[in-house]
């Protein structure tokens, strides 16, 4: 990540998987079932530990962390939705 903008790399890590994941989230409310998901997770649990960096710096670092930390948070919370929709779309068939 880059150094000294911990708060902005966790902010757009954030912003790009909140998109992919709504994107998951279809596919899965589909029926098609997508499990990649659980390979997606790990990326804004790194978010959420840039973020926390980002709070020890001032500034806008320090909000644009914040907003980064919340959004890598929901972002695990949908990927684990898309897990278990993945496999109850697979059970089911």
């Amino acid at each position: 990540m880059l150094r000294g903008k911990d708060g902005l790399s966790s902010l757009i890590v954030g912003g790009i998987f909140l998109v992919l994941n709504c994107i998951m989230l279809g596919l899965a409310l589909t029926g098609n079932g997508f499990l990649f998901g659980g390979i997606l997770i790990l990326v804004p649990i790194a978010g959420i530990i840039t973020g926390f960096t980002a709070l020890k710096q001032g500034g806008t670092q320090k909000i644009m962390g914040i907003i980064g930390i919340l959004l890598n948070a929901f972002n695990t919370l949908v990927s684990i939705a898309v897990i278990l929709l993945g496999l109850l779309s697979k059970a089911s068939n």
